[in-house]
């Protein structure tokens, strides 16, 4: 029970990361994606030193996170400079999302008697 917070924080970054590999295995890039797994293993393998003589599991659980997020915000980087520029479009991202999620709350909250 101690560490389902962590675990949930964990499982955020998993399909970001897994994502990258299948983008840069399908793109051509198998070098970027070595690159990535080896930023992200010396990630967690220097903070496994560092986390776990003081806080045990949760020093796996941390540094397990912070390799995936390291991973995740490099990988997205190299991404986004060499494969595709990624855009945010205000309407699609933001927009009808908002629009959406509104009008889904007005309809619900009228027939709520």
């Amino acid at each position: 029970a101690p560490f389902v917070l962590a675990t949930c924080v964990r499982g955020l970054f998993l399909p970001t990361a897994y994502f990258l590999d299948s983008m840069q295995k399908g793109c051509g890039q198998p070098g970027w994606n070595i690159v990535l797994l080896v930023s992200e293993q010396i990630t967690r393998m220097v903070l496994y030193v560092v986390l776990i003589p003081r806080y045990q599991i949760g020093g796996v659980f941390a540094a397990f996170a912070a390799g995936l997020l390291v991973k995740s915000v490099v990988g997205w980087i190299m991404v986004d400079r060499a494969i595709v520029r990624l855009r945010l479009p205000f309407w699609s991202t933001f927009g009808a999302p908002l629009l959406a999620g509104a009008l889904n709350f007005l309809l619900w909250w009228t027939l709520r008697d």
